[in-house]
């Protein structure tokens, strides 16, 4: 009975609300504090052109911001949470902000929510409902390490028309999608439809990037790309192969293919995020010459939806 009257005596005291623009030069560093400088900075510009973004929440106490908490809903209906920041160490803002992330979840009809998570304590994720899943790599390949224009090995690459480019891409990349070794754990989470759909709204979407892998003129896989100019970036979004073509080394093609197709815009690097535990992955883009670059665990929490 105490816990419970010092519960609601803590909750009058502090009110979690809807992040208004005028703060959100307060609110976004507590909310991607944890986030590396460049990743920070790129999130906070990104939001803070926003004149409305539902899920950005603050804790306000006597009329201070003491702790924010972002999250967005993508078009598959999973909800992205970047955990929440404090101005201090305060255990109780951090859940008060938790159970605002599963209320607006469970008003949006929301799930599951997903975390990458780059410097916080598992047990804190536990805690808050959250199961760990793995960790991802973000790796790098700088363009020295980029092959020059020429021969693509056994592979031709083709793009579709700019504006069926969804339409034409998904019966492959369902397929490709099948047993994939990338975070297995989410599978039947997000159909790959919707996975797909996701790719189509990144902001650095060129439809002419994403490219069908042919062998003797049939698909045996594809590549798909995103272009980030502003940083001088290439991100390598997803690479699939049929299940019928794997174990012939065509990874290899497609990796370097991302790498040429940098090397033609003038971009300085490609990034790709791994599943830390595909180890087959993981040693086709190391002898392409990608390093790691930043370590995040990712958990998942199922919600009602």
């Amino acid at each position: 009975m105490a816990g419970c009257y010092l519960t609601i005596l803590f909750t009058r005291k502090m009110e979690i609300s809807s992040a208004d623009p005028d703060v959100f030069d307060t609110v976004l560093p507590l909310a991607f504090a944890d986030l590396a400088p460049q990743e920070r900075t790129l999130r906070i510009e990104t939001v803070s052109r926003q004149q409305v973004v539902p899920g950005l929440f603050t804790a306000i106490r006597h009329g201070k911001v003491v702790g924010a908490v972002y999250s967005e809903l993508r078009t598959n209906k999973t909800l992205l949470l970047w955990p929440p920041g404090t101005l201090e160490e305060e255990v109780e803002v951090r859940s008060a902000l938790y159970g605002r992330i599963d209320r607006y979840a469970e008003e949006t009809g929301a799930g599951p929510i997903i975390a990458f998570v780059e410097d916080r304590s598992r047990e804190e994720l536990q805690q808050a409902g959250f199961e760990y899943v793995s960790d991802i790599l973000t790796l790098i390949a700088d363009e020295i390490t980029f092959p020059m224009e020429g021969d693509s090995g056994r592979l031709s690459f083709v793009t579709g028309a700019p504006d069926t480019a969804f339409e034409e891409m998904l019966p492959l990349f369902e397929r490709t999608f099948e047993q994939t070794n990338d975070f297995p754990t989410l599978i039947g989470f997000a159909p790959a439809v919707e996975v797909l759909r996701s790719y189509q709204t990144d902001a650095g979407y060129r439809p002419e990037l994403w490219f069908f892998a042919q062998a003797d003129k049939e698909n045996i896989g594809c590549l798909i790309l995103t272009d980030h100019p502003e940083f001088g970036q290439l991100e390598l979004l997803y690479l699939g192969i049929l299940p019928e073509y794997r174990g012939k080394k065509y990874a290899y093609s497609l990796v370097q293919h991302a790498q040429r197709t940098a090397r033609r815009l003038g971009r300085r690097m490609v990034t790709v995020s791994v599943d830390s535990q595909n180890q087959a992955a993981l040693r086709v883009y190391t002898r392409c010459g990608f390093r790691v670059w930043n370590r995040k665990e990712l958990y998942i929490k199922k919600t009602w939806s």
